[in-house]
């Protein structure tokens, strides 16, 4: 371990600080909770590097800067799930215009139900940021329609759940496919 627990600890505390004191208004619980577990998650595989590998660099302290390298390095040979959601609670805490739609789109294709995640990111830039999400997320949501098999079947099973949450991004979900901006959801 190149790095101790209780470094990485103190690293994390000062990234929810920062996000706390940029984002204290969302009441968006499950994208916190992403960004917060995911970088946690993320900071713990950077600790795992040998201590010659290049990405340390001068010092041999975990950033967020060295995080996304090492998310850009390791993504481009695989998707695996984890490198996704730390790629993704990267862009959300940066709160990119993309809103890690890219890797939103390989989480979905293994699990359908993540699609509700991708609704409430691109709703989360755009609400942060100010940067209207609306084009990039019906690009991403008409690219899966047709690479996904039964897409639509899928989401009216959602718009049917028991689970509100699964059942608004359903709904808001077949709006923006039908040209609704997030702005008037």
């Amino acid at each position: 371990m190149i790095v101790s627990q209780a470094e990485i600890d103190a690293y994390i505390t000062d990234v929810l600080r920062t996000y706390n004191g940029n984002i204290s208004n969302s009441s968006d619980k499950e994208i916190r909770e992403i960004i917060i577990k995911f970088i946690g998650q993320g900071l713990l595989c950077l600790n795992l590097l040998s201590e010659d590998d290049p990405l340390w660099g001068n010092n041999k302290k975990p950033t967020l800067y060295k995080l996304g390298e090492y998310v850009e390095r390791v993504s481009t040979d695989r998707h695996n799930e984890e490198i996704c959601w730390i790629a993704i609670a990267l862009s959300l805490y940066y709160c990119t215009n993309g809103f890690g739609r890219n890797h939103f789109e390989h989480l979905i294709r293994r699990d359908f139900n993540h699609i509700h995640l991708m609704m409430r990111a691109a709703r989360w830039v755009w609400r942060s940021s100010g940067y209207d999400t609306t084009g990039l997320l019906r690009e991403s949501l008409e690219k899966m329609r047709l690479n996904i098999p039964e897409f639509d079947e899928k989401l009216s099973l959602l718009s049917n759940s028991p689970d509100k949450r699964f059942q608004e991004s359903a709904i808001q979900i077949s709006k923006i496919l039908t040209g609704t901006s997030l702005a008037r959801l």
